[in-house]
């Protein structure tokens, strides 16, 4: 089977296996979006940052539990594709689908800013990005090295435990760059870059250590 197809193959089902939760978590964030565009409220505006930063990225997470259940990854596992190539499916998929709710998160910040300049100058959204982008990268980067290694009767809870701990870890880079900046006192917008960079490197590094949990794998 060709690598590419195999890997679209897997990505698709992987979009149809998660649909149902996406459209829930989409309609979510929509929802919080346009309570906040509508009265401008600060409070319901930090409501839908924090919503943004865990549904949609969490939704491919949530349906693992069903996968396995559904005896999906002993199939999946059985498929004429390199393991490596279904460790990359799992990756990329949660990787557009984090692209996706920051996409709508920009749109809706967007509007308020349109709507509701004077709140939004108020509320510096850019200084806290890197955790709306890092929070999912983490999630994903925490999820499959530990389902992996646990097995999937604990999904349920490793998939709350990464949701909740990717925004956290998220946040304490963020805080952490921040920090050290001002002990250090490097240029301004170089502990943004650390914030974004950090995410990214973990993320690639939880990506080599799934594809060698995974080839050592009984499925």
């Amino acid at each position: 089977m060709n690598k590419n197809n195999a890997i679209r193959g897997l990505i698709v089902y992987a979009f149809y296996s998660a649909s149902g939760n996406i459209v829930m978590m989409a309609a979510l964030v929509i929802l919080v979006g346009a309570f906040a565009v509508v009265t401008g409220s600060p409070a319901l505006i930090g409501a839908f940052v924090g919503v943004g930063i865990v549904s949609l990225p969490s939704a491919i997470l949530i349906s693992a539990p069903k996968d396995s259940t559904s005896k999906w990854t002993k199939f999946r596992g059985a498929m004429p594709v390199k393991r490596k190539n279904i460790i990359s499916s799992l990756y990329i998929s949660n990787l557009l689908i984090a692209a996706v709710s920051i996409l709508l998160s920009i749109a809706i910040i967007g509007l308020l800013k349109i709507l509701h300049g004077d709140i939004m100058a108020e509320i510096d959204l850019f200084a806290f990005s890197p955790i709306l982008v890092g929070a999912p990268l983490m999630a994903c980067a925490l999820f499959y090295p530990l389902v992996l290694t646990i097995g999937e009767s604990k999904e349920e809870a490793v998939c709350i435990i990464c949701v909740l701990g990717g925004a956290a870890a998220a946040a304490g880079i963020w805080w952490s760059a921040n920090r050290l900046g001002e002990v250090i006192g490097y240029a301004d917008g170089v502990g943004m870059v650390f914030s974004f960079a950090i995410p990214v490197v973990l993320i690639v590094l939880s990506y080599a250590v799934s594809v060698k949990i995974y080839a050592k794998k009984d499925l």
